[in-house]
């Protein structure tokens, strides 16, 4: 079911040691598309969009993030349950009533975020992990700046048109530093969401709530001071496939792949 994985990356240590220890990597077939360079992962991920000849579940994800074992099985398996309107799913989201859905390791955090779940339909979706339905119309946003909330757009834009966004139960290892506070890369894209989706505000995004105004950022940094954030937190995991196996994420190790499946 996954056609092929696309990732932006500024770190070979951090690829090597994550992502591309990904078993799914390693398939034939899938070798994963990298992108090295740009000022923008919704410009790059566009132009990798309009340059693909695959059809079918493409999937952007975070240079540290490690897909277990036969990640794409259960993937494929939840996609399949899904209504035929789905256009972007990911693995952790926000529903229209602020209901985080996710179930996911966050290193930055030093824990399991959520939980097993059935698939949720969401308004939002992070970037750890996106997939998009090749073909059914939807796009990056080529003006979209920086490498934040490229995930709010796309799932807004896929609403507008009629499909459906979606929260899977499909684990993965995010090998990622602690967020100590919200920078101006993460403004900048902010105040373009405001004005792009100045009619539809606010939007609810998996860190903040994008509003009419830029407060809800400076109360999230505000309170990341207070709670002393910026000493704290976790921190990235030396073996990233011996987490997954610890935690139960190689679900459906042993079952044999199908090239349908892929």
């Amino acid at each position: 079911m996954i056609q092929q994985i696309i990732c932006t990356s500024n770190s070979d240590r951090v690829l090597l040691g994550n992502l591309l220890r990904s078993p799914l990597c390693n398939i034939p077939g899938l070798d994963p598309v990298l992108i090295r360079s740009g000022s923008s992962a919704s410009a790059r991920f566009s132009e990798t969009v309009a340059r693909s000849t695959r059809r079918g579940a493409l999937a952007f994800v975070h240079q540290d993030v490690y897909l277990p074992c036969d990640w794409e099985v259960r993937v494929a398996r939840q996609l399949a349950s899904l209504p035929d309107d789905w256009g972007v799913v990911g693995v952790c989201g926000i529903d229209s009533e602020a209901r985080v859905h996710s179930h996911l390791w966050s290193s930055g955090l030093g824990r399991v975020i959520g939980g097993p779940f059935e698939a949720r339909q969401c308004v939002s979706l992070d970037e750890v992990v996106l997939i998009l339905r090749a073909g059914c119309g939807i796009d990056f946003d080529p003006q979209m700046p920086g490498f934040h909330l490229y995930g709010a757009d796309i799932c807004r834009t896929a609403l507008k048109i009629g499909r459906g966004v979606y929260a899977i139960d499909a684990p993965v290892i995010h090998n990622s530093m602690p967020v100590a506070l919200l920078d101006s890369g993460y403004k900048k894209a902010y105040r373009y969401l405001q004005q792009k989706w100045a009619d539809d505000l606010p939007l609810e995004t998996c860190v903040v709530r994008v509003t009419r105004t830029i407060w809800p950022v400076w109360r999230f940094n505000l309170r990341q001071l207070r709670r002393g954030r910026l000493r704290r937190g976790g921190g990235t995991i030396v073996d990233p496939a011996a987490k997954a196996a610890e935690l139960g994420f190689n679900h459906y190790v042993g079952e044999r792949h199908r090239s349908s499946d892929l």
